[in-house]
């Protein structure tokens, strides 16, 4: 089956619950990660804030920040239903706004470049208010593990 048609007639919230049963069970659990909107080339998640992910002084760790938006900008990255995944090759933040006073994170990534073996992606971190706390670019290597298989859609 064509990828293209696997996608036609599904919503960014349906497709978002097939990618959040895909990284169940994995690091993002720990994160508090819950996928919102996705689409090849895009995903919205959300997390929820715990005290172990602030620094001293109150503020979100920008190690954690940094997470969150390698691990979103990853799952733009990858393609439900393709034999493909993708592992961080290089990635930068840019911190902008000191993260305090949040119960819930937003990252929003957007593919910009998808080519063969390489793919750039840009992700931007917000709080709830709409507070723009980061903004990264991301470049991810496209491999192929014989041991991992993106779920396809039903």
């Amino acid at each position: 089956m064509e990828l293209d048609k696997m996608y036609e007639g599904k919503t960014m919230e349906e497709l978002a619950e097939l990618m959040q049963k895909h990284v169940e069970g994995s690091f993002s659990d720990f994160l508090d990660m819950t996928i919102l909107k996705y689409k090849p080339g895009y995903c919205l998640s959300e997390f929820v804030i715990k005290p172990c992910y602030l620094n001293p002084l109150g503020s979100i760790h920008g190690g954690f920040l940094f997470t969150i938006a390698d691990t979103t900008a990853g799952m733009a990255s990858i393609i439900l239903g393709d034999k493909s995944t993708v592992t961080t090759i290089n990635g930068g933040m840019q911190f902008l706004n000191p993260a305090l006073n949040n119960n819930l994170l937003y990252a929003e990534a957007t593919v910009l470049k998808s080519g063969k073996r390489i793919v750039y992606t840009d992700v931007i971190i917000k709080g709830e208010d709409g507070t723009v706390y980061a903004k990264g670019s991301y470049t991810f290597a496209r491999v192929v593990l014989d041991h991992v298989i993106i779920p396809g859609i039903e």
